[in-house]
């Protein structure tokens, strides 16, 4: 049998009690020349990870099986010696907030060819594929035109004055956190960030965060991720002062 140092192919465990969802990843993996193992179940995972040599190259497993787990398989594979297979997750649904950081990566189902071709060769996404890449960084004008129903506007650009000025300072400390690993931080500071974009109505933020909160953002694709995430503050900036001169030019006239 040939070892992956000998062989240019990807050698993916591929594990999920559903025999169909088998069937379809392993025709969009073989498609690309990789390698399948096929699991039917964690339990089967399991047996194969204890008794292959070599080792798969990654586990591509579904989240929620019963008996032995998704979540099982990849912390049994994460306690394996160095070198050790990846892990990725499939999930039809968001992972719980305590688990992104057992899985190396992670597919939503149905699983998208492109995001899982980009995934088993360890590339980041497409752009166009993440999140937040197809929002607008721009206030939500509903959620501006509610705000501007109960409060005045010097009110709402204080508000937003002091959003942005928060949002800046998370956005250097998941940049701080992103360089030292620390990933429970970082979860922590995005799920905060989330939940102030979604109550400011700024959608490409709150995206953004999501991501980061879920652990589906790859660590290479941070740097310009943080990138937006500052662009749109200074998108809320830029909204804030024509609504300003728009509120000016109003009470001029009515004057």
């Amino acid at each position: 049998m040939q070892t992956h140092t000998e062989s240019t192919a990807l050698r993916v465990l591929l594990v999920d009690d559903d025999s169909i969802v088998l069937e379809l990843v392993a025709l969009l993996l073989a498609a690309k020349g990789t390698e399948v193992l096929r699991a039917h179940g964690g339990q089967e995972a399991l047996d194969v990870l204890q008794s292959r040599s070599p080792l798969p190259d990654i586990v591509l497993v579904d989240h929620q099986m019963p008996g032995v787990s998704g979540t099982d398989v990849a912390r049994f594979v994460k306690a394996m010696p160095e070198p050790r297979p990846r892990v990725i997750a499939m999930s039809a649904s968001p992972l719980p907030q305590d688990e992104p950081a057992i899985f190396d990566d992670y597919l939503a189902k149905p699983v998208d060819h492109d995001l899982l071709r980009a995934a088993v060769g360890g590339r980041s996404a497409p752009p166009s594929a993440l999140p937040a890449a197809n929002l607008p960084p721009s206030l939500d004008s509903s959620t501006v035109r509610k705000l501007q129903a109960i409060m005045p506007p010097s009110a709402i650009r204080e508000l937003y004055t002091v959003y942005v000025a928060d949002t800046r300072q998370r956005i250097s400390d998941l940049e701080r956190y992103s360089a030292s690993g620390d990933e429970e931080s970082l979860r922590r500071c995005a799920h905060a960030l989330k939940g102030a974009a979604a109550m400011a109505g700024v959608p490409g933020v709150a995206s953004i965060a999501a991501g980061l909160e879920a652990g589906r953002l790859p660590r290479q694709d941070h740097g310009r991720l943080f990138h937006q995430l500052r662009s749109a503050c200074d998108d809320v900036e830029q909204s804030m002062i024509k609504s300003a001169e728009t509120h000016s030019a109003a009470s001029g006239e009515a004057r």
